[in-house]
């Protein structure tokens, strides 16, 4: 988790563009399609999961009310 807090504050920026959000999604989406192993899919669907945990209020912010 530290090391995902420590990236964060590198890529946090990149989260204002809907396009990264929409990437997220579809990794999420293709990871079990493209990856056979079990280990290596949770782990990355999990470090998908805490990215989009540490950014979800700057999506909240890009959606229109």
């Amino acid at each position: 988790m530290i090391i995902l807090l420590w990236l964060n504050r590198y890529i946090e920026r990149y989260f204002e563009y809907l396009f990264l959000w929409i990437l997220i999604v579809i990794a999420t989406v293709s990871i079990p399609l493209i990856i056979s192993n079990a280990q290596l899919i949770i782990l990355s669907e999990a470090f998908i999961g805490v990215l989009f945990s540490l950014n979800y209020k700057k999506l909240s912010k890009l959606m229109p009310t």
